[in-house]
């Protein structure tokens, strides 16, 4: 074979190569920009969500304080914490990848909601224990949207209240 027709032999196999390189390269980058868009669109979902959650538990957290300052005040407050707290609900579920926020979240709703004590203690002491929940929920979406590393601890209030959720079934 000749020297010159084996050089553009060599030369038009590397064009071939090159070109083929470039569109494998082109696709597995725009895979990667396709599952970096995908993770920033849930990352935006979440915080989006978990904003929400967090002003709909602010919003409960004033309510019980107003009721708690003046019990013969507003007599809406308790429905409208309720309200709010069925809006935290469904904003935590939507929140993408966060097993353990739900989960957490979960016990807060929980605690927030049993009636355990009908009969036993004040409306005053149970408006106040919904408000103990409601803050520790507070802690961990706030916790959340910071993008700590880990959720924190559960309070001392959390783990009494486990305590005596035990106790009483």
């Amino acid at each position: 074979m000749n020297d010159v027709v084996a050089a553009g032999l060599f030369g038009v196999a590397g064009a071939v190569l090159g070109a083929g390189l470039t569109v494998v390269g082109g696709v597995v980058q725009y895979r990667g920009q396709g599952k970096m868009a995908k993770a920033e669109r849930q990352d935006t979902r979440g915080k989006t969500a978990g904003e929400k959650a967090l002003n709909d538990l602010i919003t409960t957290r004033d309510k019980l304080k107003e009721y708690l300052a003046d019990p013969d005040g507003e007599p809406d407050a308790w429905r409208q914490a309720g309200e709010a707290l069925v809006k935290v609900e469904t904003a935590v579920l939507t929140i993408p990848d966060s097993e353990v926020l739900r989960v957490r979240m979960d016990e807060i709703f929980l605690l927030y909601n049993l009636h355990w004590w009908r009969g036993v203690a004040r409306t005053q002491a149970r408006y106040q224990w919904k408000l103990d929940a409601v803050k520790e929920g507070i802690h961990l979406l706030a916790a959340y949207l910071r993008d700590d590393p880990e959720l924190p601890a559960p309070s001392s209030w959390l783990v009494d209240a486990r305590r005596r959720r035990t106790e009483r079934t």
